[in-house]
């Protein structure tokens, strides 16, 4: 199952432009940031809504492009 599954990402690598790479530096940063405001003292609403909405978008195309390649190595 492992190997299926690297299988896959490294077809998706392979497959991908550099503006996919650039969306999932975008949205690991965005969970990192996430995580860091977490652990802040002063919560800010707006600042953590933008994260979440920024990682999300940005997850969300990330798996639609992904998951095809996926079903057709699993």
């Amino acid at each position: 199952m492992l190997e299926k599954l690297l299988k896959s990402g490294d077809e998706y690598a392979a497959a991908s432009h550099w503006s996919d790479f650039a969306l999932v530096k975008l949205c690991l940063g965005t969970l990192g940031f996430l995580a860091g405001v977490l652990f802040a003292n002063r919560i800010k609403v707006k600042t953590i809504l933008l994260a979440v909405i920024t990682a999300a978008v940005s997850g969300t195309i990330l798996i639609r492009r992904f998951l095809p390649i996926l079903k057709k190595n699993l």
